[in-house]
């Protein structure tokens, strides 16, 4: 049967457009990769404190490959609600994360966690802000925790308790973040159930961590201090509405001792669950 020449016009557009198809999807691919089985893998959080970038986004790659979208991107206000802390998966409060107590699931043994900003519009590297070796177990929860500023960035592990507490009662853990204190710091709570400036956890050296304190659950604001220990002067305070029942925190004093607006000494609050 013989074409007309509209048939072939739109034949010849209709191979032409499949072609551009076909080459821009190769040229944006989606990439699937096989995914670590929850229940044969370990458990994984980022906490991203690293006060140096925050107005730089860095994606997070382990084992060399992207798990995250860049975080802290865009992240540039002045206040202590925004910028550079981000907890990655999940979030807490006064961090650019959201209000969930996700974690990744990742392959047991030696894990390789690369932070770094990306070349733009591709997962390629172009600036590596830290490489760490992480060793994890099947079934338990860690989180990394990332401080200081590139090019000295640093980073150490937790073992992350996820249990719920009791009702009536949260458990707090708190972690001191801030490179320059020049020694330990205190965490103090205030609130109408504890009193007014209670300590809650003392001497807490730079990179350090408690283990998980049981607190009673209170009503109305709940505010959390930090100063250097032997000192009165608060380094940061961050006041919250009550910590849900049940749950499970880590508290981190993050920052830079004499720096001004995001990358002032402040408190974040990380959701565990």
């Amino acid at each position: 049967m013989m074409m007309t020449y509209k048939t072939l016009y739109t034949n010849f557009a209709f191979i032409a457009a499949l072609c551009i198809l076909l080459v821009s999807c190769e040229k944006n691919s989606l990439r699937l990769q096989e995914t670590t089985d929850p229940s044969t893998g370990a458990y994984f959080k980022l906490g991203w404190f690293s006060p140096g970038l925050n107005s730089q986004g860095v994606q997070l790659k382990i084992n060399d490959v992207r798990q995250s979208n860049q975080l802290g991107f865009g992240f540039t206000a002045t206040s202590t609600t925004a910028g550079y802390a981000m907890p990655f998966p999940g979030g807490g409060l006064n961090t650019g994360g959201n209000n969930k107590n996700d974690y990744l699931a990742v392959p047991t043994g030696n894990i390789e966690v690369k932070l770094s900003v990306p070349k733009r519009g591709t997962n390629e590297d172009s600036i590596t802000v830290l490489t760490t070796s992480v060793m994890v177990e099947r079934g338990k929860y860690y989180s990394l925790m990332v401080t200081d500023s590139f090019p000295a960035a640093q980073s150490y592990i937790l073992n992350d308790d996820v249990a719920y507490a009791d009702s009536g009662s949260i458990k707090l853990r708190f972690t001191n973040a801030i490179p320059n204190v020049g020694g330990p710091v205190d965490f103090l709570r205030s609130n109408t159930t504890t009193g007014v400036n209670q300590v809650v956890a003392s001497n807490v050296n730079y990179k350090a961590a408690t283990d998980f304190i049981t607190f009673p659950v209170v009503v109305g604001t709940d505010t959390i201090k930090v100063r250097k220990s032997g000192t009165t002067a608060f380094l940061a305070t961050y006041a919250t509405g009550s910590l849900t029942n049940r749950r499970v925190f880590t508290v981190v004093s993050r920052g830079y001792i004499s720096a001004a607006t995001v990358r002032a000494p402040s408190i974040s609050i990380i959701y565990n669950r």
